[in-house]
């Protein structure tokens, strides 16, 4: 039985205790050769970020020179390693979980948490200053201080070794600041802000190479484009091919995995093919052949999998279900969630948007579309399915992520029509049409907020709102793939709900979803007697023609009235 290491991001630890690992080292000599001495990479939370810069501690920290072989010697960059390794000093900050709740609990966060980088260096390198030096740098108390009198006592004692700064998570309290405190996210990086201060500090000391090396992780490039010449130095390697897959699993890697895992051989694929639409689909380069599952996800399902060879009671990690909330204050960047709900819409509606990929953000400008758009891929909540005439066509990665938009849609929803939507009745009216065929209960949930849209909502309604609605219904429970403009043979069912291997419901459902802004009996007749065809069509098809268990239904809404009728 192999080690699963979720949640797990100490390299030694991970070595050490025979834990899984994908080996990833090769990229230690590519960083070197192809990327440069001051280095940021981007990717979205839970990608492997931490466990990569504790690696790259262990390999050129000089204290751990004689754990080399332990923990290197059956990787890669063990059997040919670099004229640096062991050859630094390594002064590392972790900048996550910090309290942004108020002004001064962000401020003083940073400023505890440069200090805990300061401390745990004066514990790796206890010879290296004096207990009075030691005092004296940790007695400031401002973070560029704190960093410049370290850094100024490092010259003045000739040590011999340089510096490597890993600084992890550099942006993570600010995300949250840019979505419910802009002007004060803009104050921190600004010129005489506290952010861009401390890195400015950094910058001057790889001048007098004081520091020789700096990575620097997070999931954006704003918060660095925000502070301009602050920190020019770094070499973003974000959108490089060659490090498209320095973090993340491919597909061949997540297969190996479950064969450790001793998934059956005549499951595999089937396993496969649920992991594949649940946890794969990032793409963070429009060349790049590979798409790539999120680690995190993949050791998610792989522990739960491991003890009695079952899937987990819920594929969605409660970690990943999370991070709508996120997805909610991103729409609100500027107190502009009214504008940008028009790309929510896009995404919702279409699946899909189009527009360009911002490399380097300018918050003195309007933050528009196109930056949300790649704000989101940069967060991990779109991700790029093909690459056009200078823009990118953006979409959801995965299961997971499209399910997160459909819950904010959904509490839209709630806040626009004043409904309480119980989760729990809205489970139950699923579970009754999967079970036992009748929708009744589902589409009243419907109707009611069709009956409720404003007036001026009503006015600007049509099929891909009343699709938007349903599928965001529909995305609630956790026993149906919810699939829209489901392909077959060159026409497209509006909503298919395919059951999730491992539950057992009763009913596959295909509906086909009509709008009309006012009908008479007649014409709503007609629109039943067209759609039914359109639905006897679909169902005549290979993909559909030898599902028994099928129930399809024609869903017509005519003003605010919704009719519903089974195919006959």
């Amino acid at each position: 039985m192999i080690k699963i290491p979720y949640g797990e991001s100490d390299y030694r630890k991970v070595i050490l205790g025979n834990y899984f690992y994908q080996d990833r080292t090769q990229y230690i000599e590519l960083l070197e050769t192809l990327g440069g001495s001051f280095l940021m990479f981007l990717r979205p939370r839970r990608f492997g970020k931490s466990l990569t810069t504790s690696m790259l501690r262990y390999y050129y920290g000089a204290q751990y020179a004689k754990d080399f072989q332990i923990l290197f010697g059956k990787y890669d960059i063990g059997q040919k390693p670099t004229e640096f390794a062991n050859q630094y000093m390594i002064l590392q900050f972790d900048f996550s979980g910090i309290n942004t709740v108020a002004e001064e609990t962000t401020a003083e966060g940073f400023l505890n948490k440069v200090k805990k980088g300061v401390e745990t260096f004066f514990m790796d390198y206890p010879k290296a200053f004096t207990k009075e030096q030691q005092k004296r740098v940790l007695s400031e108390m401002h973070p560029n201080l704190v960093a410049d009198t370290l850094l100024t006592l490092h010259y003045t004692n000739g040590l011999e070794h340089k510096i490597y700064v890993l600084v992890d998570e550099y942006d993570h309290f600010a995300n949250e600041l840019i979505s419910f405190n802009f002007p004060y996210f803009s104050q921190a990086v600004s010129r005489n802000g506290f952010v861009r201060k401390f890195y400015e500090v950094l910058k001057t000391a790889t001048s007098n190479s004081i520091i020789d090396r700096i990575f620097i992780t997070g999931v954006s490039p704003i918060t660095m484009d925000s502070m301009t010449s602050g920190f020019n130095i770094a070499s973003n390697l974000t959108l490089d091919l060659p490090f498209h897959e320095m973090m993340g699993f491919t597909a061949i890697e997540v297969s190996s995995l479950l064969q450790k895992l001793e998934v059956p051989d005549n499951q595999l694929d089937k396993v496969m093919e649920d992991m594949k639409r649940w946890y794969d689909g990032y793409r963070f380069e429009g060349e790049a052949t590979q798409h790539l599952y999120n680690p995190n996800m993949v050791l998610y399902f792989a522990r739960a999998y491991q003890p009695k060879k079952l899937y987990p009671a819920e594929l969605l990690d409660a970690n990943i279900a999370s991070d709508y909330v996120k997805i909610k204050n991103l729409f609100n960047i500027q107190n502009k969630d009214a504008r940008h709900l028009a790309v929510l819409d896009t995404l919702t509606q279409q699946g899909a948007i189009r527009s360009s990929l911002v490399r380097q953000f300018s918050l003195q400008r309007d933050f528009n579309s196109n930056d949300l758009v790649s704000l989101l891929f940069y967060m991990g909540f779109l991700t790029i399915k093909a690459a056009d005439l200078g823009s990118y066509i953006f979409t959801f990665p995965n299961y997971v992520i499209k399910k997160l938009y459909n819950n904010y849609f959904l509490e839209l929803i709630r806040n626009q029509t004043e409904l309480t939507i119980d989760n729990i009745v809205l489970d139950n009216a699923i579970k009754t049409m999967a079970q036992d065929g009748n929708p009744t209960a589902f589409f009243d949930q419907v109707a009611q907020i069709v009956k409720r849209m404003s007036p001026k909502d009503a006015a600007h309604f049509n099929e891909n709102s009343l699709k938007a609605i349903v599928v965001s219904l529909l995305h609630q429970q956790n026993f149906y793939y919810v699939h829209t403009e489901y392909e077959t043979d060159w026409t497209y069912m509006d909503v298919f709900l395919e059951a999730i291997r491992g539950y057992k419901v009763n009913f596959d459902i295909g509906l086909e979803l009509k709008f009309a802004k006012k009908a008479g009996k007649v014409a709503i007749n007609t629109i039943f007697e067209k759609a039914n065809q359109q639905l006897k069509t679909y169902l005549a098809t290979d993909k559909f023609n030898q599902r028994t268990n099928l129930k399809s239904w024609v869903v017509v809404v005519a003003g605010d009235k919704l009719a519903w009728r089974l195919l006959s």
